[in-house]
């Protein structure tokens, strides 16, 4: 496999992990998942968002670099409105007597606000998947030389370093390994 190959399957399966958060949005909506935690609130700690900020990053050459600023500007759109439904699920306003009685839910006029936000973010969502496969297919036509100049540079050199002894010393006076 190229490493134009691994470069197309890795946008591939950012656009699949986007699929599955987008999911797993919808299980918090729907009431199916309670754990706060299920959807990572930073955008940098989502699998996406790691391979658009280390990989995707890599290979913006002149035609594909407005393509990757779109995608870019979709993601933090998405992510823009995941925190309202996220504002709205899991910032539920706790008072003593509905804590007392335990009837910590959401109104109705909340689900209804939040289902509109999602089916905003479904529609962000699409159109960033649309610009993946822009993006895929913006990839694809370019030679297979350019991938491996890219991951030539990526991959630095090591120095060898030769190591010196260390210096010791004990209550300031220099320790000597002879």
């Amino acid at each position: 496999m190229t490493n134009k190959d691994k470069y197309i399957a890795n946008i591939r399966k950012a656009r699949t992990e986007h699929n599955k958060w987008l999911h797993r949005i919808k299980l918090v909506v729907s009431g199916f998942e309670k754990n706060r935690h299920s959807v990572s609130l930073n955008q940098s700690e989502s699998p996406f968002g790691v391979w658009l900020e280390n990989e995707a990053i890599l290979f913006s050459s002149l035609n594909t670099k407005t393509t990757l600023l779109e995608i870019e500007s979709l993601f933090n759109e998405c992510y823009s409105i995941y925190h309202k439904i996220y504002n709205i699920i899991f910032n539920v306003k706790t008072g003593f007597l509905s804590s007392l009685l335990g009837t910590n839910k959401l109104s109705s006029s909340d689900i209804l606000v939040s289902e509109n936000y999602y089916e905003e973010l479904v529609k962000t969502s699409d159109m960033l998947i649309n610009k993946m496969r822009v993006y895929e297919n913006q990839v694809r036509v370019n030679s297979t030389e350019k991938f491996d100049d890219i991951y030539q540079e990526e991959q630095l050199p090591l120095t060898t370093e030769t190591k010196t002894k260390e210096e010791r010393y004990y209550r300031g006076s220099l320790i000597s390994d002879e």
